[in-house]
């Protein structure tokens, strides 16, 4: 992990959460570019089951179209998942991702291994 001054706190508290032996939920939220991916990714570093980040003004459509991409990109070869029409749809998927930790803020969905 890098120096990230001024965010051990939160570096630790995300360390523990992957540590932890039962599923755990964190939401982590802030405006735009203060650093939230940048701290998940310096901590966590590419040990993700599942990840996906929104993109900033663009329709609900073109967000499920993302999330439905990055669904099939982690579902372990599943790809026969249809267009999702809204996210009441989208997110009882996410039980195809294997599930260890979640950890949401914004438009990120992250699950570490």
């Amino acid at each position: 992990m890098s120096n990230l001054t001024g965010r051990e706190k939160e570096a630790a508290f995300l360390k523990k959460l992957t540590q932890s032996t039962k599923a755990e939920f964190a939401v982590m939220y802030g405006r735009r570019w203060v650093g939230k991916t940048y701290l998940i990714r310096q901590v966590l570093g590419s040990s993700f089951t599942f990840y996906h980040t929104g993109v900033y003004n663009v329709k609900q459509a073109q967000h499920l179209a993302n999330f439905h991409a990055s669904l099939i990109k982690y579902s372990n070869g599943i790809d026969n998942i249809g267009p999702l029409n809204n996210w009441f749809e989208a997110f009882p998927l996410m039980h195809i991702v294997p599930k260890k930790f979640y950890l949401t803020y914004h438009w990120h969905l992250l699950i570490p291994k």
